[in-house]
């Protein structure tokens, strides 16, 4: 897992969601910085975002559903 990777996908979630991972990380591992981060770290916060980017898909399919559906 390479830190360049892991900033891309933060890239992806919203200022407020991004905020929410760096005080993950801060709780987790003592950084808010990706760059500080070692490799089982980095595979850490790749899968945490990945979650949260997976979460929020799912939201945005039920929401359209939803609105379908009316």
């Amino acid at each position: 897992m390479s830190v360049s990777s892991v900033l891309t996908v933060l890239d992806q979630l919203e200022r407020d969601t991004r905020i929410r991972v760096l005080d993950f990380l801060d709780r987790e591992f003592g950084t808010r910085m990706v760059k500080d981060l070692g490799e089982q770290q980095l595979t850490r916060a790749m899968l945490y975002v990945t979650a949260i980017l997976k979460k929020n898909e799912i939201r945005k399919l039920r929401k359209a559903d939803n609105e379908t559906s009316r």
